[in-house]
């Protein structure tokens, strides 16, 4: 209970010290959020038809797979032995019988029972047996990182010249645009993805785009990845660009412009889907949950994490360019493995919510991110490339929230306030601590060559068993709501 108590109290100051949040980081949580109101599965499920439910169990059963290790069927056994006969050793059989039905009907029949609240619930050690398989014989050099190309991508090409438009007056080009993709229709009713995008001005729709293409690129120079000196040009100032940290030179070089970088936090959808009907969007809240080591092993909703590069012409909340940057697992199968930068340009669904967690303003803070950005990716690659692991790397190498907090420790020197949870693989942390050293970060290896930034999947490493104040402060960061009343759904 004191724990608990604990929790409330630091959420209470943090709550408190976020009230000051300044109007650019007002601007972005606020176009970040979709205004569609959210319904839970659970509260929806039972004016759902019976066309609906086999639809729906389908979807679950695919994003149910993905959350647990690749391996989990395969290895179930010493899975379920790991777990016990734990709450949560009774979840993975229920579980695994989920995943092995091929009877939609008796898949339907078994959802009907089930808390639809609590159909993933993940426990971050269980990826330490995973990877104690997977990484077997493994290894990579910081001679051979140097080498590696940041981003491999097929079929992307290189851009020859970067201009940040003010107006409308951009070129022809396909902007994205909002679209709803249908996957099932029963009657009046529509089932499927929303692709929202943000309710920025064209023209920084268009420059985030081109901002994400310069800084991939540009990261792969002295390799032999796609790479091509870009040359700059904005409001008459002019520069050619080779690296990352070159890019952020010419825009501070701009008296019209502001550069802020962003570390943000919010909750996670992997099911994503929305149901249309009369004219309005209503997404469907099927939360992620994560055992956390509180009393009980108490779970609470997963969370996603991303840094943000924002370029703002100084006076505007509005950004002129916004990128994200962390690892993904990739849509398509040009990319080796998803940590690039990408434009971040669409909106996340309201009940996950969206908060900005720290900023920089420094610009040589705002250089170490871009470069050491580029060292991570090709630390990944590396890896990658010679391993070829399942759902290229993610949950081995890391997820989103390793590469958050691996980054935000570069930036601030703490690893104590980082994501929570990262699940990576700890056999690398040298090679981590060996390449961005270069930095002058904060960056350590204890005596388990172990990197100072925690990953949940070696709790024993890092003494977790006993709750630290750390701990709760990296919980209660992972909030992704200002207050009570911003709080939707979960």
């Amino acid at each position: 209970m004191h724990k608990l108590i604990s929790l409330l109290i630091l959420m209470l100051s943090i709550a408190i010290a976020n009230a000051g949040a300044d109007s650019r980081i007002r601007y972005l949580e606020k176009m970040s959020t979709s205004t569609y109101q959210s319904v839970s599965l659970n509260e929806f499920y039972s004016s759902l038809t019976p066309e609906e439910k086999s639809f729906l169990v389908g979807q679950i059963k695919a994003m149910l797979s993905k959350q647990l290790p690749p391996d989990f069927l395969s290895s179930v056994n010493q899975y379920l032995s790991q777990a016990g006969n734990s709450p949560y050793g009774k979840y993975l059989k229920q579980a695994e019988a989920f995943l092995t039905s091929a009877d939609n009907s008796q898949l339907v029949s078994m959802l009907d029972t089930l808390d639809k609240d609590e159909l993933v619930k993940i426990d971050p050690a269980l990826f330490h047996l995973y990877h104690a398989k997977a990484l077997s014989g493994r290894s990579a050099s910081a001679e051979t990182v140097e080498q590696t190309p940041a981003f491999l991508r097929t079929g992307f090409q290189p851009l020859t010249e970067l201009k940040l438009y003010t107006t409308s007056q951009i070129p022809q080009s396909n902007l994205p645009a909002t679209a709803f993709k249908v996957k099932m229709q029963n009657g009046g009713r529509k089932i499927g993805e929303l692709s929202s995008v943000a309710d920025l001005p064209d023209y920084a729709t268009y420059n985030s785009m081109r901002l994400a293409d310069a800084l991939n690129q540009l990261s792969n120079a002295g390799t032999n990845g796609i790479y091509q000196k870009i040359n700059f040009s904005f409001a008459g100032i002019c520069a050619e660009l080779s690296e990352p940290a070159d890019l952020i030179d010419a825009l501070v070089s701009c008296p019209d412009l502001e550069l802020v970088g962003y570390e943000s936090r919010m909750g996670v959808d992997f099911l994503g889907l929305v149901i249309e009907q009369a004219g309005t969007y209503i997404p469907l809240e099927i939360p992620s949950l994560t055992l956390t080591e509180l009393d009980g092993r108490l779970a609470v909703p997963g969370n996603h994490s991303e840094h943000m590069l924002a370029v703002y012409q100084k006076g505007s909340d509005t950004p002129l360019a916004l990128v994200k940057w962390y690892m993904g697992i990739p849509m398509d199968n040009t990319l080796l493995q998803g940590t690039i930068w990408k434009p971040a340009i669409y909106t996340h669904t309201s009940w996950v919510g969206f908060k900005i967690t720290h900023h920089y303003l420094n610009d040589k803070t705002l250089k170490r991110m871009v470069e050491a950005a580029r060292y991570i990716m090709k630390i990944y690659n590396c890896i990658q490339l010679d391993s070829n692991f399942p759902m290229n790397g993610y949950a081995v190498l890391a997820v989103c929230n390793d590469s958050t907090s691996i980054l935000e420790a570069v930036l601030s020197g703490n690893p104590d306030l980082t994501p929570w949870p990262n699940v990576r693989s700890v056999k690398f942390d040298g090679l981590f601590q060996q390449v961005l050293s270069r930095f002058g970060t904060g960056l350590s290896l204890d005596g388990n060559s172990c990197l100072n930034v925690p990953s949940d999947a070696y709790p024993e490493h890092y003494h977790m068993e006993s709750i630290s104040i750390n701990y709760l402060k990296r919980l209660v960061l992972n909030l992704p709501f200002r207050s009570k009343s911003q709080v939707k759904g979960h």
